[in-house]
């Protein structure tokens, strides 16, 4: 059966097997704060980009900088992390589709290859393969669509994969969800990859983790988040539940 999905004002709808309309997972934990570090990027973006802008002004201005000029550079300013964090994005997908024709080939049992322009790209997939090579990573299932149809909500996983970690004799069962953000944020992270779980029959996976590829450095930093799974579902399912609250109020106040 193939599951529906469709847009609404930047949020993910999946169709139940009785096409019933429900959230994606990542459109509940929207209801999550996650402005913390995100300000604190923000803001260094906007110091940075007023500084390096000023300091080009002035070395190839013979009168300095003046007010006309720190107007401009200020209007420009307000939206330099905006378009920085949407290039991100931009850069995430394509990552991700990397990672997704990856998996078509290992499981149709052919070679792939990846070489992006971009240096920060680059990285983060040189990342990804160097966590294929010292886990021996074998992938079973990529990008799958799946309903939770007991409790009303959907998602798209990553990557399923059986991976061989350090001091262990046997490959294990993973689901992974791969993150190029330039922060790991255990909180949504957790509760995501957690309700992807448990959107599957119990124990059909050895562990649940996040792959941080740090687009910086080139390193690949596995979370495995396993032993707290069950309290990342907790989280998942308050989320939910304020979510659905959050609904209800906003269709009662349309109404009106």
């Amino acid at each position: 059966m193939t599951i529906m999905t469709r847009m609404v004002d930047e949020e993910r709808f999946y169709r139940t097997a009785a096409g019933e309309e429900v959230p994606s997972v990542s459109t509940i934990l929207r209801v999550i704060d996650k402005s913390g570090p995100l300000v604190s990027w923000a803001v260094r973006v906007t110091c940075d980009y007023v500084g390096e802008r000023l300091h080009e002004i002035h070395d190839q201005s013979i009168g300095g900088v003046d007010m006309h000029d720190i107007e401009a550079v200020l209007e420009k300013a307000e939206k330099e992390a905006t378009r920085v964090k949407e290039a991100a994005g931009d850069m995430g997908t394509l990552v991700h589709l990397a990672v997704q024709d990856w998996a078509i080939s290992m499981m149709g049992g052919q070679e792939f290859f990846a070489h992006f322009s971009s240096p920060e790209m680059q990285r983060a997939w040189e990342a990804f393969t160097k966590f294929e090579e010292q886990y021996s990573m074998s992938p079973t299932s990529t990008e799958l669509k799946v309903v939770h149809e007991k409790h009303k909500y959907g998602g798209q996983v990553d990557l399923i994969a059986n991976i061989l970690p350090p001091g262990q004799d046997k490959p294990l069962k993973y689901l992974i969800d791969i993150k190029s953000s330039n922060f790991f944020l255990e909180i949504p992270y957790g509760p995501q990859v957690a309700a992807y779980a448990d959107m599957f029959p119990p124990k059909a996976f050895d562990g649940i983790a996040v792959l941080h590829l740090d687009k910086k450095t080139g390193t690949p930093n596995f979370h495995d988040l396993t032993p707290k799974r069950e309290e990342y579902l907790a989280i998942f399912k308050a989320a939910h539940d304020l979510w659905k609250a959050m609904r209800g109020t906003k269709k009662r106040r349309t109404r009106k």
